[in-house]
């Protein structure tokens, strides 16, 4: 997510504020190696994708 704020932040130009942001993230589609993410004025959501991960006590990802 963060390289969609920077694509975000620099397509809302200098001085950037929420609504500059907001907007310039309502056209913006990435592809992050396979992960997409697609932001428009009614979807603000960017993916629709969910995982589900089972750490044990150690922290380590079960599978």
């Amino acid at each position: 997510m963060a390289r969609a704020l920077v694509e975000g932040l620099t397509k809302a130009g200098p001085n950037p504020s929420a609504a500059k942001l907001r907007r310039a993230l309502d056209s913006t589609t990435l592809d992050l190696g396979g992960y997409r993410l697609a932001f428009t004025a009614k979807n603000h959501s960017g993916s629709g994708f969910v995982d589900v991960a089972v750490l044990d006590t150690d922290g380590r990802m079960v599978r």
